[in-house]
């Protein structure tokens, strides 16, 4: 199995950005994956000793960030940010994570779905690999 290219998104606020590397660590330690980190450059020293972030994008501008974006082909997005800059970025992109109650649901394509409880975000729990051979795709309907 190839690791997978994780982006993630969270271009600003000293403590919002801190509050990521739980996220950064446990993407990295338990999916064994490549994290790339998309930042503004103001914030790129609280990220570049992290030892689970394998590089780091500075954000300028939302068209040469897509440009960065799409020429990695990441194989999932970890959007932190959730604004329109971040979702602008990432247009068109088809893989999927999904944060629902306390939990996030990590969709690896074609493997299966990765569940994770984030009651507590400092310290984020691997709660199950679903393997689900061929899947594409995941959805949350009416709470189902």
């Amino acid at each position: 199995m190839k690791n997978i290219k994780i982006a993630i998104f969270r271009f600003s606020s000293i403590g919002d950005i801190l509050l990521t590397t739980p996220v950064v660590r446990c993407l990295h330690l338990q999916l064994n994956a490549e994290i790339h980190y998309f930042t503004k450059a103001a914030f790129v020293s609280l990220l570049d000793t992290n030892p689970h972030i394998h590089k780091i994008h500075i954000f300028h501008s939302i068209k040469t960030a897509r440009e960065t974006f799409f020429d990695n082909s990441f194989d999932m997005v970890v959007d932190l940010h959730k604004n329109l800059r971040s979702r602008f970025v990432t247009l068109g992109f088809y893989k999927k994570i999904i944060s629902y109650q306390n939990y996030v649901f990590v969709n690896e394509p074609m493997q299966g779905i990765h569940i994770v409880d984030h009651s507590d975000a400092v310290n984020p729990v691997n709660i199950s690999f679903l393997s689900i051979p061929g899947n594409l795709d995941m959805s949350i309907v009416d709470n189902h």
